[in-house]
C-alpha cells in the first residue's frame, strides 16, 4: 500500500490505480480514495474550505 502524501491539485487527473495501492481505513489527510465496483482506486482531492459557513437554526 502506498503512504498518504501531501499532494497539489494538479497531482490529480482521474488516475486509475490498482485494487489496494492505498489504504482505504483511517484518516484522509490530501486526498480521499474512492474504490470502484472492480476494486480499482480514484484519488480525489481534499480541499480546504478558504471561509466556514455558519447554518442558523430557524
Amino acid at each position: 500500500m502506498t503512504n498518504q502524501r501531501d499532494m497539489a491539485p494538479h497531482d490529480f487527473w482521474q488516475e486509475v490505480h490498482p485494487p489496494e495501492t492505498f489504504a482505504v481505513d483511517g484518516e484522509f489527510a490530501s486526498f480521499y480514495v474512492a474504490v470502484l465496483e472492480d476494486g480499482r482506486q480514484v484519488r480525489l482531492p481534499i480541499r480546504v474550505l478558504r471561509t466556514a459557513i455558519t447554518l442558523s437554526p430557524r
